[in-house]
């Protein structure tokens, strides 16, 4: 049986990464890793399997991050911590990508990595989940101060650039709350009750 929440959750997320300036910046970025070639890639990849092994591991890596954002913020709300949801995001990307680099180490140089190796992974690994995690949380929880001088509601941040219009309102479905503008509408997962205190400055009736 279908899950609505599931087909939500996986709509949103193709929304959100498939943003033309996304693509192009998780494109360039593939290809200064292919072209860098760390990690000794240079020696055991031809170009083109080069070129596929650091573009899965950009798009899934990031995808995986999202995700782990979003549990974090789930878990801990709007209001929680910002070193609280650093560690759960950081920590929940950190075994997603430690994993999907050994999937595809597998995969690309059918073997596994020694042990030595593993280590060296897994120390780079979550060292760069937390550093990157704790940077959006930080950029997340200052944003929002420099809105009020644009009268814009915080709760249309969320929503993608094309859609941000005036607020006409907001309903909640499942565990997810509608978004409707004058520029069309936006499906996020989060509380109706935390959507509606990030309506200000906007007027209405509830």
């Amino acid at each position: 049986m279908s899950n609505p929440i599931m087909q939500l959750a996986l709509r949103e997320w193709g929304q959100h990464l498939l943003t033309p300036t996304r693509v192009v910046i998780f494109v360039a970025i593939s290809t200064v890793l292919t072209l860098a070639a760390p990690f000794d890639t240079g020696d055991r990849l031809l170009i083109l399997p080069r070129f596929c092994y650091w573009s899965l591991l950009v798009w899934l890596g990031y995808s995986i991050g999202y995700f782990g954002d979003i549990v974090a913020r789930k878990w801990l709300g709007p209001n929680g911590h910002i070193i609280a949801k650093t560690t759960v995001a950081g920590g929940l990307t950190g075994i997603g990508v430690f994993a999907l680099v050994l999937i595809l180490h597998r995969g690309f140089f059918a073997e596994w990595p020694d042990a030595r190796l593993t280590l060296l992974i897994a120390a780079n690994v979550f060292a760069i989940s937390i550093i990157v995690s704790g940077v959006l949380q930080f950029t997340q929880q200052t944003t929002p101060q420099t809105q009020p001088t644009n009268a814009t509601p915080r709760l249309l941040s969320r929503i993608p650039v094309h859609k941000r219009g005036a607020l006409i309102a907001i309903s909640v479905e499942d565990h997810y709350v509608r978004i409707i503008t004058t520029k069309g509408e936006e499906m996020v997962l989060m509380r109706l009750s935390d959507a509606i205190g990030e309506t200000a400055p906007s007027a209405g009736l509830q």
